[in-house]
């Protein structure tokens, strides 16, 4: 007991717990725990807490490739093992303290998934009064469990010969679930089946009730998800069992769209913010089983992943743009290892498959040009498209390809006469038909437009007149327009911002600001064209709006981090989202009224020497937002594939998105 008492006194008070609320659970376990001393060692308490009492079946006769048979289903009984780790333990505290005070509702939900097994004694509230079973049950676990059979319910009763460790629960649903494979054969030859609770110590548990597969009334053991993000797209699923056929009716109580469904595992739209009083009913021939639980739509928070390590760096900038299913994909320029100490570039693509990223080489041949600009995008009939300049080796010149996405096949598209391109940035009209516009080393400005299957290039600037790497959007109606920086010879250059779109065969230009080092420029959910841009002598950003022939400019903040134009996207709603790096951190401010929430998303800090740059944001049409970059970094003794030397430099490939998973 001195032990016991030393650990509780080192105990820490849970984040968000009253000190006060918890030095008296602490106190009122000492207690228990004394009291439990002076009686007599009985093993277990006598409502054997460990027991399963939730034990059912479900027919899996129709998997694929899989042969017939069944799955033996059952929850773990805990006892006092609120935390749910297989013992009884003084950590059991914490939960009780965090989900203090919570009860259940008159239809049995509880407010969240770990509330309902933290109710020790059963009366349907967290209280002092759990702390009794937590002592009751101190130090008793569960190591495993066996499964026995039967051909009569009277027995006798014969044990498997394998057994389902407590690790390999399943935590998804708020308690833990177990599940363990019943064949054909053994089906065939037994009816009845239970479960059996064993320690890793010498204590005797009562086997549960026997269930008989010939005739098993519906059981939901748990539902998941009970908490998402609003305006997330979440598939629900319940840990079932019963006789087939099962008929489910969900009602997630105003909460989604679609609000109900009769599918095993609905894929719906989470709505506004809040709690929602969901149902799942499961249905056979031998009756009906419910399950209530509360369904939290939450703010949505940002998720940081890295899609790729890249051993020898990322030589191009990263590009995002969001499928036709709604997920987001990514494209960057990375060396691919060829033989001993040898590499060719390559563009990858990576894309979901299930939660896991996979990527594909695209341009896989030697001597790929790494350049400054890469564009992912994609048409209204769903194909991708990536532009961008390159070269192979015995050739004098770069040209300009389009890779395109039709199916599951990439197509390559050498554009003519498009030869040493600098920068490149690409769009496809309201018909699915390309166009990319890019600048030459000697000056101007061209347009590569793809129709009837050839390529035909348009003059937008003269050589000689020196322009950056410009942008391009394409309205509903097909005109073009275009942002780029430009600067009048003989130099040196004084960079004007400039917008241009095609009026017809003519070309109409205006200037909206002078000196601008960096711009971003998209077009709002209504096709007005906008800029983000800074300007070189004070730094100040800007968001530049173009109202008839007239640009309206209104100063960004430059607290907490100045607001340089990286990336620029809007939301269904209008309002603008800008996506930038600092050096160090990944910054995202979104309009908000009159106001921008910006937001320090990820860091580079903690890397030696880390550089956060290439960064790339897009929206979908339903506001999932999604912004990719890379992390270089260096690490010496670095090895990466097989044969490879010693590398410095290292990237990786990131994506930040919200409301995406």
């Amino acid at each position: 007991m001195s032990q016991v008492d030393a650990e509780l006194s080192q105990l820490e008070v849970p984040e968000g717990v009253a000190p006060e609320l918890f030095e008296t659970l602490v106190q009122a376990l000492r207690e228990a725990l004394e009291e439990e001393a002076k009686r007599p060692s009985v093993g277990v308490s006598d409502n054997s807490p460990f027991q399963v009492r939730e034990l059912t079946a479900v027919n899996k006769s129709d998997m694929p490739h899989m042969p017939p048979h069944w799955l033996l289903r059952w929850a773990y009984e805990n006892g006092g093992d609120y935390n749910q780790d297989g013992i009884v333990s003084i950590s059991d505290l914490t939960p009780l303290a965090v989900h203090f005070g919570e009860t259940v509702d008159e239809s049995g939900r509880w407010p969240s998934s770990e509330s309902q097994q933290i109710d020790g004694n059963e009366d349907g509230t967290i209280s002092i009064a759990d702390v009794a079973p937590i002592a009751a049950d101190f130090g008793h676990d569960v190591g495993y469990y066996k499964t026995q059979r039967a051909s009569s319910i009277s027995g006798p009763w014969e044990t498997a010969g394998s057994t389902v460790p407590f690790e390999l629960g399943s935590p998804h649903y708020g308690r833990i679930l177990f599940e363990e494979g019943l064949w054909s054969g053994l089906t065939d030859r037994y009816r009845f089946f239970r479960v059996i609770a064993e320690p890793h110590r010498g204590y005797d548990y009562e086997p549960s009730e026997p269930i008989d597969i010939e005739a098993l009334p519906p059981k939901i053991l748990g539902v998941a998800p009970w908490s998402r993000q609003g305006g997330e797209t979440a598939t629900f699923t319940a840990f079932v069992g019963g006789a087939e056929p099962l008929s489910y009716s969900w009602d997630f109580g105003g909460g989604a769209e679609p609000n109900t469904s009769s599918e095993p595992s609905p894929t719906v739209t989470l709505g506004d913010l809040g709690e929602y009083e969901a149902t799942v009913t499961l249905a056979n021939a031998f009756g009906e089983a419910h399950y209530h639980f509360t369904l939290h739509i939450r703010e949505p928070y940002w998720r940081v992943e890295t899609v790729s390590l890249e051993y020898r760096g990322v030589d191009r900038p990263t590009t995002v743009a969001f499928a036709p299913d709604g997920k987001p994909t990514l494209a960057w320029g990375a060396l691919r290892f060829v033989d001993w100490n040898l590499y060719a570039s390559t563009i990858r693509f990576a894309y979901l498959e299930g939660t896991a990223w996979r990527y594909r080489d695209i341009d896989v041949g030697l001597g790929v040009a790494s350049g400054d600009t890469l564009s992912l995008v994609y048409s209204g009939s769903g194909s991708a498209g990536l532009a961008y300049g390159r070269w192979r080796s015995g050739y004098r010149n770069s040209q300009l390809v389009f890779w395109w996405l039709i199916g599951d096949e990439w197509f390559l598209h050498q554009i003519p006469e498009a030869v040493d391109p600098r920068g490149c940035n690409s769009a496809f009209d309201s018909n699915g038909n390309p166009r990319v516009v890019y600048g030459r080393e000697e000056g101007g400005l061209y347009l590569a437009s793809y129709d009837d299957e050839s390529w035909t290039i348009g003059t937008i600037e003269p050589p000689g007149v020196f322009t950056s790497p410009a942008q391009i959007a394409i309205d509903s109606l097909g005109t073009i327009h275009l942002m780029y920086r430009r600067g009048e010879p003989p130099g040196p250059f004084v960079l004007d911002l400039t917008y241009a779109y095609r009026n017809g065969d003519e070309w109409v230009f205006e200037k909206v600001a002078e000196d601008v080092p960096s711009f971003a420029f998209a077009l709002t959910p209504d096709e007005k064209p906008v800029v983000a841009y800074t300007t070189s002598m004070y730094q100040n950003p800007y968001l530049a709006f173009r109202d008839e022939a007239h640009w309206n400019h209104r100063e960004l903040p430059r607290e907490p981090y100045l607001l340089s134009a990286d990336s620029l996207a809007f939301l269904p709603s209008g309002e603008a989202v800008l996506a930038l790096s600092d050096g160090l951190n990944l910054v995202v401010a979104r309009e908000n009224g009159e106001e921008w929430n910006v937001e320090s998303i990820d860091s580079a800090a903690q890397y030696p020497e880390g550089n956060l740059t290439a960064v790339d944001v897009a929206v979908s049409p339903s506001g999932k937002i999604a912004v990719s970059y890379k992390i270089q970094y260096l690490e010496e003794d670095l090895l990466g594939y097989i044969g490879e030397q010693p590398s410095e430099e290292s990237s990786l490939v990131k994506l930040a998105s919200i409301q995406c998973m």
